[in-house]
């Protein structure tokens, strides 16, 4: 869960997103623990987004595809804020970065 949204009743609460991640893993021995852990992967991203506070879903996705990239061989990050204000009946908003 994250601080997302520009309007200040977005940021009084972390907010659910959907994330799908890709990596390509070009030799699976040195990349073990990526392939074997991927809970390893999702809470040290947890951990590292919990200080932050993104306004737009565009900067959410960018961090975290840095984040990745430092990391990984991340070649898509897709993040979905499923609850976006809206006047009409909008279930998600969906953003995606692909190499």
């Amino acid at each position: 869960m994250v601080y997302l949204g520009l309007y200040e009743f977005e940021q009084e609460n972390r907010q659910k997103v959907k994330l799908d991640i890709k990596i390509r893993y070009s030799d699976p021995v040195d990349d073990a623990w990526q392939l074997d852990d991927y809970d390893q992967i999702t809470s040290s991203l947890q951990e590292a987004l919990l200080p932050h506070r993104f306004g737009l879903i565009e900067e959410l996705g960018e961090y975290i595809w840095q984040w990745l990239a430092d990391r990984t061989n991340v070649c898509l990050v897709s993040v979905s804020k499923l609850t976006p204000p809206s006047k009409v009946n909008i279930d998600s908003v969906t953003f995606t970065l692909e190499e």
